[in-house]
């Protein structure tokens, strides 16, 4: 109950940045994209499950070079069988994420970023053999992710970002399962 206090304490907190810094620098962001996803630990390998990113962002200068830049986004993620699988399985995993990264910009066009990644787990379930239940109970709460990935601005106010994401501490209350997934967005330069 207290680490979802002081998530929520978190979101809000970086919610009031977000909204200072747009009134302010004029450098938010919309993001919208997707992610193969995967649970390492659960037997099903491979990025076969397909998850939504959306979210915002805004990017604060540091130095000439460096940039701050943290985003607020909703993130679904899990794992699925594969397609010549005889049986479906398929984890489904709804995720608030808040990444706090730093950027550096190569060139006006070109940023690499990385940074931790603070995700609160919103709810879940596993589909199997024609039945569904939630593991709600069974994920824990906070997810603590590490993001590396890069961005190409290709017109004015779009970009394109690779990245890939993997948790750090195990994501269940049993074992030593970890999300893990690539993403590929689209940003949206307001």
């Amino acid at each position: 109950m207290r680490t979802g206090f002081r998530l929520i304490l978190l979101v809000l907190a970086s919610v009031i940045c977000v909204n200072k810094s747009i009134a302010q620098n004029k450098n938010a962001s919309i993001i919208l994209g997707g992610a193969a996803t995967q649970i390492h630990g659960d037997g099903i390998a491979g990025y076969n499950k397909f998850g939504l990113e959306f979210g915002v962002s805004v990017q604060s200068p540091i130095t000439e070079k460096i940039i701050f830049q943290p985003e607020l986004l909703y993130f679904q993620k899990g794992s699925r069988s594969r397609a010549d699988s005889p049986y479906l399985i398929k984890f489904k995993l709804n995720y608030l994420e808040l990444p706090m990264l730093l950027g550096y910009e190569i060139n006006e066009n070109i940023q690499l970023q990385g940074g931790p990644s603070f995700g609160y787990f919103l709810n879940g379930s596993v589909y199997s053999g024609g039945l569904s239940s939630s593991v709600t109970g069974k994920i824990n709460k906070v997810d603590l992710s590490f993001m590396l990935g890069g961005s190409y601005r290709f017109l004015a106010n779009t970009s394109i970002k690779v990245r890939y994401s993997i948790s750090v501490l195990p994501i269940g209350k049993t074992g030593n399962l970890v999300n893990d997934t690539a993403s590929f967005l689209l940003i949206f330069h307001i």
